[in-house]
């Protein structure tokens, strides 16, 4: 038998409260700074879960600025938030 059939009834006969939501917060990557990459695996088609954390590196020869790691916090945002990158400045010789 269908559950959506059961479900009215249940909810009737003996007052249960079925409720099917669940934590729906995900986190988005959007776009990134330039020269900024998202090291190792990213889940592919699906949706960013709570908890998944993500690690950073500059490519180019720049350095990272910010953390180098986020996680995708309950409230759909990640924190910290990204790093930029930057160019790696070296003072002139003596």
């Amino acid at each position: 038998m269908k559950l959506w059939l059961i479900l009215p009834f249940l909810q009737l006969w003996g007052n249960v409260n079925i409720s099917f939501s669940q934590n729906a917060n995900t986190c988005v990557i959007g776009v990134l700074h330039p020269h900024l990459f998202v090291a190792g695996m990213l889940p592919l088609n699906e949706n960013i879960q709570v908890g998944h954390k993500l690690r950073f590196v500059c490519g180019g020869g720049l350095k990272l600025v910010g953390s180098g790691e986020t996680e995708c916090s309950q409230t759909g945002q990640w924190l910290p938030p990204f790093p930029t990158c930057s160019e790696i400045k070296c003072n002139a010789p003596v």
